[in-house]
């Protein structure tokens, strides 16, 4: 598992191998996502994670069903007819001199 964030006060990005964990017998999605939240504990970031990539295995769907936050907990009764807006922001950060 590795870890992947940009920090706060300057901008930077930051990478960290954080585990690399054997598990034995079937990889079952209740299996996965004890040994994920293990994991997370350990780093003291299991509130910390905004988002994880996997493979579309089978396990994986279901193991993160277990981390998905509800629409209560995101503020369900917002609009749902609002629009996203998503930057690039590895090209902002590339940037001579970084606007923040």
């Amino acid at each position: 598992m590795t870890c992947h964030c940009i920090e706060e006060n300057n901008l930077e990005k930051k990478s960290a191998a954080l585990a690399c964990a054997r598990i034995r017998g079937r990889h079952t999605y209740n299996i996965i996502a004890a040994k994920i939240h293990d994991i997370h504990v350990a780093f003291s970031i299991e509130n910390k994670v905004q988002s994880t990539v996997t493979d579309n295995g089978s396990n994986f769907v279901k193991d993160f069903q277990e981390f998905a936050q509800s629409e209560e907990d995101e503020g369900g009764d917002q609009d749902d007819n609002d629009t996203a807006r998503f930057e690039d922001v590895s090209t902002i950060l590339e940037r001579e001199g970084g606007d923040k």
